[in-house]
């Protein structure tokens, strides 16, 4: 009845029947919840700001906790404004308070917050001081880095240069050493090859000896003076002489006595490279007595200079430890190093043999300890102060964050009278608000539930595909009659749907019909070309097999039959030349192998005719070479004895020289025994010298230890002189005695010389006379060779080229041969293939 007597009305003019009541009590409930709020906010503001206040504190706290950890322009902006903030935010509040409680404590919390802002220039202040303290301390720091450098630098320059003085007289002594044992392998090695009587063995010695030999020579001429850069040249022409003659593996007179020229030239050498030797050892004495006091005293700057240096790295220590952790501990280890290093200076200073260089740099560095201590203090006392800010600052900031909190207590009991009167309005609202909708959706549901249930069972009865049913509502003028209607429209489209899938499935049995044709066709398509490459593939093959008489008979389909057309024209042009080819080949075989025939008797016969001329021309050949070496021969022995008269008449001259030249080598070694006798006594002298400077440096202990070595050194150079004086002395005896037997050989030479002189010039008449006859048979003889080895020549030229053409005729005719075979692989006719060819192979 009341859905019926509804039915005629719209939605919304039902809704607002059955909502204007709900809105109405809504709206009750919202002015009592207004009343309450407005009760409330009051006390929400102050609380609200008093814990943003709170929290702004905490900011305060913690930007003060940042700008003490990391001071700098940043950070100290950063708590300015939060200090402003702060202010700002306190001063608002107390304006809200000016007729209220709590204002005092407000006005205390402003206080202290100004407070805190000059706590805080404060600390900003000492911060500024104490990096400009700090710079300070850091740049004095660098500084007596830099003398501590200066100093270090400067001492190990002075021990350096000594060290290069000493380094030099060292390389003097070891080119001192180098020189005599080079001189003594010299001297030994002429020793030993004028003892050899064998002249085997004497290049053997020198063959053996010369690997040492060259390395000494090169010791040598790295280790000589300047002024005695001709010895080391003379001494290596020598080893290249004596490599030259080692290097050519003969022993005879000349080789013997060319290595004997050249070791006796060495032995003048080794006495000068002993004097060279010992001038350089005493060179080096002289270096090495000059270096020790300055040495010793370089020594002692160093060594004072380090300890200094290692104070002053303590001090940087000390001093880095101080600026880290500012505290009295650290202030008082830094200015006892800093006290350590001052007297240490002082007293190095106050030493005469320290220079005025390093005076002047120690001299600084007293009032830079000075200045770095009182900086030092002052660091400490200025820490102490910020300290003493920050504890300031932080205890307002605890007396203001009791302030605040004691005030916002008291606004929160104010806060909870007022809930307790807005809740009581709130309950009562709601209460009629509940009431007075539950017979608002009573209304509703009875008004809506039926029809929409009925829609709801058509709905689903349509879904599953039930097209009979019938809509009822349709009558309706209401928004649930526009759904019923909406419902039919729904029912009459699933009724063309249906008939539209009776159409698309007609249509879809069409196009498969079509289809299966479409694949029909295209696999004849197919199949016809499958055949045309089939056909197309077995003619190529017979074609490379060589056959070229088999054509494509089949026709092919469509476009495809140009393709067998034009293949089989190509392989009858084909077929076409392959014959004119193999008659031409058989003609060129034909006329190859006659002029190969031909080509073989003619090089027989000039075969045959070449050796008779090859004979002929050996026998006159051999009679004009023996007459002309029985000319040569005879002009030789002319020559010869030429020869020899001249060297017998200048053998003499040369006896009468080598006469007079041991009578000067007789006076030169008288000479030599005297100078050999003041080398002895040099020597003597030296030895005696070298005892005592060894005696000397055993009296000076450690320090004495390297000259005690130069002086052994020295000692047994002057025994190593002594010694060879003595053999040199005793080799200079033997010489002048085997000088003075050589002289009355040599005389009695020249006499028999001058008779063989006379003999020699009687033969040399005679032969002269044989010489000129065998020339003229040796010329007549060498004209008649001349036309035979001519013809000869031509002979074998021709023979050659004969032979040459014979076998490029049977070249040709072989490869004449393999073309006919490569012809008959064609296939010509249907029955045979190139049987015609084949015959004529």
């Amino acid at each position: 009845m009341f859905d019926r007597l509804l039915s005629h009305y719209k939605i919304q003019t039902k809704v607002l029947v059955f909502i204007i009541p709900f809105v109405l009590a809504i709206s009750a409930v919202g002015a009592a919840g207004y009343y309450a709020s407005r009760l409330l906010q009051g006390q929400m503001e102050v609380t609200n700001n008093v814990v943003n206040t709170l929290s702004g504190f905490k900011n305060v706290y913690q930007s003060m906790t940042v700008f003490l950890q990391q001071t700098n322009d940043s950070t100290k902006a950063a708590l300015d404004r939060e200090l402003d903030t702060q202010l700002s935010a306190l001063k608002t509040m107390r304006d809200t308070l000016a007729d209220r409680d709590g204002a005092t404590r407000i006005d205390a919390a402003m206080t202290g917050t100004q407070s805190i802002a000059g706590q805080v220039k404060r600390l900003w202040d000492l911060d500024r001081s104490e990096t400009d303290l700090r710079a300070a301390l850091d740049s004095d720091i660098k500084q007596l880095s830099s003398q501590q450098g200066d100093l270090l630098s400067f001492s190990t320059q002075v021990r350096e240069a000594l060290a290069s003085d000493e380094g030099k007289a060292k390389t003097m002594l070891r080119d001192a050493d180098r020189l005599t044992r080079g001189a003594n392998l010299i001297a030994q090695l002429v020793t030993d090859f004028n003892s050899a009587t064998v002249p085997q063995t004497k290049m053997d010695m020198v063959k053996t000896q010369m690997p040492e030999l060259k390395k000494a020579v090169a010791d040598i001429v790295a280790a000589l003076p300047a002024d005695q850069t001709v010895l080391g040249n003379n001494l290596n022409d020598n080893i290249v002489q004596l490599a030259a003659q080692v290097d050519l593996g003969i022993v005879n007179d000349a080789t013997v006595g060319a290595t004997e020229q050249a070791i006796n030239l060495m032995r003048p050498v080794s006495i000068r490279l002993q004097g060279a030797s010992t001038l350089k050892a005493r060179q080096a004495t002289a270096v090495f007595g000059t270096l020790d006091q300055p040495i010793a005293e370089a020594t002692a700057l160093l060594n004072a200079t380090r300890q200094l240096a290692d104070i002053a790295d303590g001090v940087e220590l000390r001093g880095v430890r101080f600026t880290a952790a500012a505290n009295a501990d650290n202030l008082q280890k830094f200015q006892a190093a800093l006290g350590s290093l001052s007297r240490r200076a002082a007293a190095m200073a106050k030493d005469d043999s320290v220079s005025a260089d390093i005076k002047a740099k120690l001299a600084g560095i007293e009032p830079l300890t000075l200045s770095m201590g009182d900086k030092a203090s002052k660091l400490l006392t200025m820490d102490g102060e910020r300290v003493s800010a920050f504890t300031t600052a932080a205890r307002d900031i605890d007396v203001i964050w009791t302030q605040l909190s004691d005030f916002a207590a008291a606004q929160q009991d104010v806060a909870d009278a007022e809930r307790g009167v807005a809740d009581t309005l709130s309950a009562i609202a709601l209460a009629a608000g509940i009431f007075i909708a539950a017979i608002a959706g009573v209304g509703l549901i009875a008004t809506f539930k039926g029809p929409i249930n009925q829609i709801t069972s058509a709905m689903r009865r349509l879904a599953g595909g039930d097209l009979q049913i019938a809509i009822a509502g349709e009558a309706r003028h209401d928004e649930i009659g526009d759904m019923a209607r909406a419902l039919g429209v729904f029912k009459s489209n699933a009724e063309a749907k249906i008939r539209a899938e009776a159409e698309g499935e007609r249509v879809r049995a069409e196009i498969e019909a079509d289809r299966a044709r479409n694949d029909a066709e295209k696999q004849e398509t197919e199949r016809q070309v499958q055949f045309a490459v089939t056909e197309l593939a077995s003619g190529l093959e017979r074609l490379a097999n060589g056959d070229v008489s088999a054509m494509l008979e089949k026709p092919f389909t469509g476009r495809l039959e140009q393709l067998r057309v034009d293949f089989n024209r190509s392989l009858a042009r084909l077929k076409e030349t392959i014959g004119l080819i193999q008659g031409n080949v058989t003609a060129i075989q034909g006329n190859v192998r006659q002029m190969a025939h031909s080509t073989d008797d003619l090089s027989r016969r000039t075969e045959t005719q070449a050796a008779s001329l090859e004979e002929t021309a050996a026998a006159v050949n051999e009679v004009t070479a023996n007459v002309r070496q029985a000319a040569e021969k005879a002009r030789e022995v002319n020559a010869i004895v030429g020869e020899t008269r001249d060297n017998a008449q200048a053998s003499a001259v040369v006896v009468g020289n080598a006469v007079s030249a041991m009578g000067r080598i007789e006076d030169a070694s008288k000479k030599i025994e005297q100078i050999i006798s003041v080398i002895e006594e040099i020597a003597f002298q030296t030895n005696l010298l070298a005892l005592n400077a060894g005696v000397e440096a055993a009296r000076a202990g450690e320090a004495g230890k390297g000259f005690a070595v130069v002086a052994q050194e020295v000692r047994e150079l002057a025994q190593r002189s002594g010694r060879a004086a003595k053999d040199i002395k005793t080799l200079i005896n033997t010489s002048t005695e085997e000088v003075n037997a050589g002289s009355k050989l040599v005389q009695e030479t020249g006499e028999a010389l001058t008779v063989i002189s006379q003999q020699i010039a009687t033969i040399s008449s005679h032969v002269e006379g044989i010489a000129a006859a065998s020339r003229d048979q040796s010329a007549a003889l060498g004209e008649v060779n001349g036309a035979v080895g001519q013809m000869d020549s031509l002979t074998q030229q021709n023979a050659a080229m004969v032979e040459e053409t014979s076998a490029a005729s049977r070249q040709l005719a072989e490869e004449a041969d393999q073309l006919v075979g490569l012809l008959q692989q064609f296939k010509l006719e249907s029955s045979a293939p190139a049987q015609r060819f084949g015959r004529a192979a």
